[in-house]
């Protein structure tokens, strides 16, 4: 990823979601050093999104002074926990020294689904994914969800339930669609 793509990746977001998805990646990158049980690693799976909701309404409360808790909350801390993932993987890339993918859309889709493929095939899953969103993403039905979602069931790891497996999916779709738009 060169600069000028990283500049993009960054321009396609809002501030606040930058800003609380940095923070959020800080807090998931110490909680996957720390938190190394098979249980564990689940609850940080759902930790980004969580911490990203709770932020995002922190947000929200303290500048804009809406306190109501709403659908806009879900969509943009889902948004800030699926971003923090592409920003703990930089983060992580920079620090051992790899290169950083070259298409902010695999930075997302590598960040979501590390740790929950198997590891070596992460890159191989990425590239699957995405060319999945670019073949059946504009389809008005749930083609792309489902060729996501029977790809990450394909290489997974066991570590996420279908269920699971399912929402991974559709965090892939919201922030590639985000990233996108």
């Amino acid at each position: 990823m060169n600069l000028i793509m990283l500049k993009d990746f960054f321009t396609e977001y809002s501030a606040q979601t930058i800003v609380i998805a940095l923070i959020v990646a800080v807090i998931k990158l110490v909680a996957d050093k720390f938190l190394t049980t098979k249980t564990a690693k689940r609850f940080t799976w759902y930790l980004p999104f969580m911490v990203g909701i709770g932020l995002n309404y922190l947000y929200q409360f303290a500048f804009v002074g809406a306190s109501k808790f709403d659908d806009s909350l879900f969509y943009a801390g889902g948004l800030s926990g699926a971003l923090a993932y592409a920003f703990a993987l930089i983060i992580k890339k920079i620090y051992r020294g790899e290169p950083l993918p070259t298409n902010p859309a695999h930075a997302v889709i590598e960040g979501l689904v590390d740790g929950y493929v198997n590891t070596e095939t992460v890159q191989e899953v990425t590239c699957v994914i995405y060319k999945h969103y670019v073949e059946y993403g504009n389809l008005q039905d749930d083609t792309a969800l489902e060729k996501i979602t029977d790809t990450l069931i394909l290489y997974s790891n066991g570590l996420l339930a279908n269920a699971e497996v399912v929402y991974l999916a559709q965090m892939i779709i919201s922030a590639l669609n985000e990233l996108t738009d």
